[in-house]
């Protein structure tokens, strides 16, 4: 009877539900942006409209002012949390793109990291 639910399932859902691989990889970059100038300088809009250009992403969503906690000091034996612990403000892109371009997304961020002198990580 459970073999029955399944096939009906299956045949209900098969344009929906499949067990290949999807081909899309979800990234996300966190991005410390600096102050602009210098001949250089792009802002983080222009990086991501050069990311579309070359069809690195296909979606992408930027959070701003994204708080980024963690502790500064590893030593165990301190009452004191609060001094270790540090905070960044930063901008979080999260997106898709294809497994095929995941290694050129990643090249590309480190160029826009140098260039723009951004503290980017990718996940």
């Amino acid at each position: 009877m459970l073999a029955d639910k399944k096939a009906a399932f299956e045949a209900s859902f098969r344009n929906v539900w499949g067990t290949s691989v999807s081909g899309i990889s979800m990234f996300t970059v966190d991005i410390e942006p600096k102050e602009g100038g210098g001949p250089d300088w792009t802002s983080v809009e222009e990086t991501i409209v050069q990311l579309f250009k070359k069809t690195l992403i296909s979606d992408v969503r930027d959070f701003v002012d994204i708080k980024r906690w963690y502790k500064n000091d590893i030593n165990y034996g301190s009452t004191n949390v609060n001094a270790q612990m540090k905070n960044q403000m930063k901008r979080r892109l999260t997106g898709l793109t294809t497994d095929d371009r995941v290694a050129e997304l990643i090249e590309e961020s480190i160029d826009v990291q140098q260039r723009e002198d951004l503290d980017i990580l990718i996940w």
